[in-house]
């Protein structure tokens, strides 16, 4: 019984990245151009976190020929906020 849904399950694994390989695959212009780059910190300014983030954003910003690279701090309810700031955002 354990073995037929083993090898039910990876033959309906197996389909399903045929069928997502086949997919045609809608490109969009990365970046948008006049919208900036948002890296949301689920963590307060100031740590470790936010200077990394900082320096990656910089980095990216002059790798991407200007494009405006923001980081916004979203702190607090054990990173939960930032990461519903994300959801929201896609």
């Amino acid at each position: 019984m354990l073995q037929r849904a083993i090898l039910l399950l990876g033959a309906g694994l197996t389909a399903g990245a045929l069928l997502a390989s086949v997919l045609p695959v809608v490109a969009q212009t990365f970046p948008v151009p006049g919208k900036p780059i948002r890296i949301v910190v689920p963590f307060p300014p100031g740590g470790q976190t936010d200077v990394y983030a900082r320096v990656v954003a910089q980095h990216l910003g002059e790798a991407l020929g200007g494009t405006p690279v923001v980081v916004e701090n979203k702190p607090g309810g054990n990173t939960m906020l930032g990461a519903a700031d994300i959801a929201r955002a896609g």
